[in-house]
């Protein structure tokens, strides 16, 4: 495969962990990587910026890729090689790392949903993620789904570490009132049960994500060759089944 034009976007609103700051930087020997960071406290809104940028050097030619890497996030040297990889290796339109989230459970942000409800996903965990091969998609999860009774819903990613290829028409298409498909934004909902109880509600941007390219027919895969740490108050490893929990206790 050829040299690839890569937008690398780190997308921060306060801290930024020196291990993610090496990655940003050593990120690849292979391609042209321009990094650039964005810093604002509204998430989806910083992504966006980093996006909507990234898509207008595309239509220049001047970019070919998309690429994010959290301020959280510290991955190994050459790590976008390896996910450039995979994406053509797999025929993907994008690919995510699997990462676990910042406790001691073993649950991770890739998870399966229903592709038309938000509120309905079910976590994979560490655990789980380690019997899958090294780089998977809905077609790897068909077993899964069934013990779960999640047939038909989808694989969802995680925006932590990801690449996805621009020159995809869908990631540039624009609805009837001149809007991207494609935008970040999250979802929020408080709901009230039979007996009173109130509870909060998050759909957050990389599952809405990842269901807009379900819906728009895009091809993605989660992997786990990126070796990296998610730096909370302790660095919480994306390699190997560990975490008090083997299965998310979502139902």
């Amino acid at each position: 495969m050829g040299r690839e034009k890569v937008y690398l976007g780190m997308p921060a609103g306060g801290h930024v962990n020196l291990e993610a700051v090496k990655g940003f930087f050593t990120s690849s020997c292979k391609h042209d990587v321009v990094p650039v960071a964005y810093n604002i406290s509204a998430l989806a809104s910083c992504f966006n910026h980093l996006w909507a940028e990234a898509l207008v050097q595309c239509g220049k030619g001047n970019i070919t890729h998309f690429a994010m890497l959290h301020s959280d996030i510290g991955p190994k040297e050459g790590w976008l090689d390896s996910l450039i990889d995979e994406l053509q290796k797999n025929k993907l339109d994008m690919v995510a790392s699997v990462m676990p989230i910042k406790n001691g459970d073993g649950l991770t942000s890739t998870a399966v949903g229903a592709i038309n409800d938000s509120w309905s996903q079910k976590r994979l965990t560490m655990t789980e993620v380690d019997e899958l091969p090294m780089t998977f998609t809905d077609k790897d999860l068909v077993q899964w789904k069934i013990k779960h009774k999640r047939e038909g819903h989808v694989l969802l990613l995680n925006t932590g570490c990801w690449v996805c290829d621009l020159r995809r028409p869908q990631w540039h298409e624009v609805d009837a009132q001149g809007n991207l498909k494609f935008c970040f934004t999250q979802n929020d909902r408080i709901t009230v049960d039979q007996d009173g109880k109130l509870f909060v509600g998050f759909a957050p941007e990389d599952w809405l994500w990842s269901r807009a390219c379900h819906r728009a027919g895009l091809k993605i895969g989660a992997t786990k060759i990126v070796k990296a740490w998610h730096f909370g108050n302790f660095p919480y490893y994306n390699q190997g089944a560990w975490g008090e929990l083997t299965e998310d206790k979502f139902k």
